[in-house]
């Protein structure tokens, strides 16, 4: 098996897709390109040129190593530190590379040919890929991403919470507001959870209304609302789960159910009111 390399004569640069197979000749060669080959499977170069082929460039006739940069992460609730590797380093190497991320950009310095950025990423978008990339003069780049691997549904931006010193990156422009409250209208609870917890205060109101006042105020009801209400007494409120009856007994314990959706409430006023502080804190939300 061998390798071709189809090359630009004006820069260098490896043109299209390396070729790797039986072939001993290539000669349909575009106009404004060359090409280098046979070079046998095993040669090292080649191999990790084809693998690579940014990296690399035809100088006198030779695959030859560029500098290049990759970049890393690792990161523990929702903080990211972003590294970037200067590679094969020039003589005269850069004194910073460039870190991107949506249109925000960021020079950080390199020394001992690695640069390290940390940047905090809002929860709301901790299951989708947030694409980052690195550049620096004279080196060829790299990207990754980080957070989920969803694909976005949002724009994002990148901005300083006021009172930290680690930028945020955060959802920005036309629909953002309706992807917060969407992310926070579920993140306080499971669906089932919040249908279970609609239940029980259903189930907490029918009872307060039909066994408790109801009786109570003893209203003047005609035919048709008398039929409903005798066939609620007689099929719907013997079936109540949740009463104020049983829901918090005088010196008992609270029930499973009442006590999940009194949690439930709990959360979900946790979540309205992160979701209100992102409204005020977070710009160019619309």
């Amino acid at each position: 098996m061998n390798y071709f390399f189809l090359y630009q004569t004006s820069s260098g640069q490896l043109y299209g897709t390396p070729y790797l197979g039986t072939a001993m000749e290539w000669t349909n060669i575009p106009e404004g390109c060359g090409v280098i080959g046979p070079i046998d499977q095993s040669d090292p170069t080649a191999t990790d040129a084809y693998q690579h082929p940014e990296r690399y460039l035809i100088q006198n006739g030779e695959l030859v190593l560029q500098p290049y940069l990759t970049v890393s992460s690792s990161g523990s609730n929702g903080e990211y530190t972003i590294t970037a590797t200067l590679n094969n380093p020039p003589s005269t190497p850069p004194t910073s590379v460039t870190l991107t991320i949506g249109s925000w950009t960021q020079a950080v310095t390199l020394s001992n040919n690695q640069a390290n950025l940390t940047v905090q990423l809002h929860p709301s978008l901790a299951n989708y890929a947030v694409p980052v990339s690195v550049s620096a003069s004279g080196c060829v780049g790299a990207s990754t991403t980080i957070g989920g691997t969803q694909t976005l549904p949002i724009g994002i931006q990148v901005y300083m919470p006021s009172g930290s010193s680690t930028p945020m990156i955060a959802p920005v422009g036309p629909g953002s507001k309706s992807f917060l409250a969407a992310y926070y209208s579920l993140s306080a609870a499971s669906l089932e959870t919040y249908l279970a917890d609609i239940g029980t205060v259903i189930s907490l109101l029918t009872d307060a209304v039909f066994n408790v006042l109801f009786p109570s105020v003893n209203p003047s009801l005609n035919a048709n609302q008398q039929n409903a209400y005798n066939d609620l007494k007689a099929n719907a409120l013997p079936n109540l789960y949740t009463t104020l009856n049983n829901a918090y007994p005088s010196g008992g314990q609270k029930q499973l159910q009442y006590t999940q959706y009194l949690a439930g409430l709990s959360s979900t006023f946790k979540a309205y009111e992160s979701y209100t502080q992102d409204l005020e804190t977070i710009p160019g939300l619309e």
